[in-house]
């Protein structure tokens, strides 16, 4: 995913992030350490069969089934294997955003004053992540979208590639170890190595987080289906296409800059007095000998500036909206400015800045790398989502009526230490 997905541009680099591995990486397989083996296959002995066979079955004492569906939302389901995946998901964030703040992991199970834990909450976060990206794909079903070729291609791909990639890295790691000697193997065996250590890893990866191949790949499938409506809606003769106008009058809300600078001086703030003086003449210098100049010409010498980037001055382009955060003296000066128009700041705590305001347009990339065009669009949708939600028909299939969550946090964490001790 490319853009501001809601939660789901971390979501789904979070899955490739986890099925990279969610731990280290076994020796287990044709190790040339046998007491090594036989310690990581006991381990994974420990992992009773009813967790490879039903990963939310497990977990839920039986209470819910892997294929079970827990919502239907405009009509779509939305199966346990990706609704438990949202929970451990919407767990994860809780937990590391509060690990930044107190230096610590929560108990997520630990009861307030008023008996609600922090596991209700995810809960509560989970159900709207799925829920919402489960009524755009609904929309999107209903407005006739399908995926384009190269969507489907990459979401067909993406569990084989998956395995793959996983039984490579694998396989890498041994032969670096030692454990696995290369020339012992044809080719054939060391695909079928690579094939046979990748489902496993990807098989602990999933159960990891509460899901299986299912579960990922509607996770997976949805979130195509939103970008892939996102395009038919905004894209070129969809019902919304983007408009000169409309991306103006965006720019202009959101208080959106595009300008070139040259500084003398040093953003670091590492120089005297004297230092500050010698910057503002060849500050000075420089702005009046710009003023002299216009198109090619101002462009030439702006780049030769920054080829020739003295110890005393720095170069670059910076475009930015109000979200943004630049130097106050920076700030004024660029707004006084039209487009095309040079402006010089006073002291400030870098030095002098030369500025040269230029068009902020819809392919104008801003702080964040994301253009202008598709801020807007991002926006525009979610707008729209929004809409869309609060309008949403869920039906309850009261799958969850027996659900506990702090039951399912326990399992999940005993089974997640079995899974780490493998490693």
């Amino acid at each position: 995913m490319k853009k501001r997905l809601f939660a789901l541009g971390l979501a789904v680099v979070l899955c490739l992030c986890l099925l990279a591995g969610c731990g280290g990486v076994s020796s287990s397989t044709d190790s040339s350490s046998e007491d090594e083996s036989d310690s990581s296959d006991e381990t994974l002995t420990e992992i009773p069969d009813e967790a490879y066979d039903d990963i939310v079955y497990y977990l839920t004492d039986g209470a819910v089934a892997s294929d079970d569906v827990v919502y239907t939302v405009n009509g779509a389901d939305i199966t346990a294997s990706e609704y438990f995946y949202w929970i451990t998901y919407e767990a994860y964030v809780y937990s590391y955003t509060y690990y930044a703040s107190y230096y610590y992991y929560p108990d997520l199970t630990e009861e307030y004053s008023d008996g609600t834990t922090m596991a209700d909450y995810v809960v509560q976060d989970a159900y709207y992540y799925a829920t919402l990206y489960t009524c755009v794909y609904a929309n999107a079903l209903a407005a006739g979208v399908s995926l384009s070729d190269t969507y489907q291609t990459s979401l067909d791909a993406y569990i084989p590639d998956s395995i793959t990639s996983l039984g490579e890295d694998l396989w890498d790691t041994a032969v670096s170890a030692g454990t696995v000697d290369e020339d012992d193997y044809t080719d054939e065996e060391k695909e079928a190595w690579i094939e046979e250590q990748g489902e496993l890893e990807m098989a602990l990866s999933l159960m990891y987080y509460a899901t299986d191949t299912d579960g990922i790949y509607n996770i997976y499938l949805k979130s195509y289906f939103y970008q892939q409506y996102e395009d038919f809606l905004y894209g070129d003769d969809g019902e919304y296409e983007v408009t000169d106008e409309e991306i103006a009058e965006y720019v202009e809300e959101n208080e959106a800059y595009n300008c070139r600078y040259i500084l003398f001086g040093d953003p670091d703030g590492d120089f005297d007095d004297d230092e500050l003086e010698e910057y503002y003449e060849e500050a000075l210098a420089c702005y009046e000998e710009l003023l002299t100049l216009s198109g090619d010409d101002l462009d030439d010498a702006i780049t030769e500036y920054a080829a020739s980037n003295p110890d005393s001055n720095t170069t670059g382009e910076l475009a930015f909206d109000s979200s943004s955060t630049v130097l106050d003296e920076f700030l004024e000066v660029l707004e006084e400015l039209e487009i095309g128009e040079i402006g010089m700041t006073g002291e400030t705590e870098d030095g002098y800045y030369i500025i040269i305001r230029d068009e902020v347009t819809a392919d104008t990339e801003l702080a964040d790398s994301y253009t202008v065009y598709w801020h807007y669009v991002d926006d525009a949708f979610g707008d729209l989502v929004t809409e869309w939600v609060e309008e949403m028909e869920v039906v309850d299939t009261g799958v969850l009526d027996d659900f506990v969550v702090t039951d399912f946090m326990v399992n999940l964490d005993a089974l997640r230490d079995i899974i780490d001790a493998y490693y």
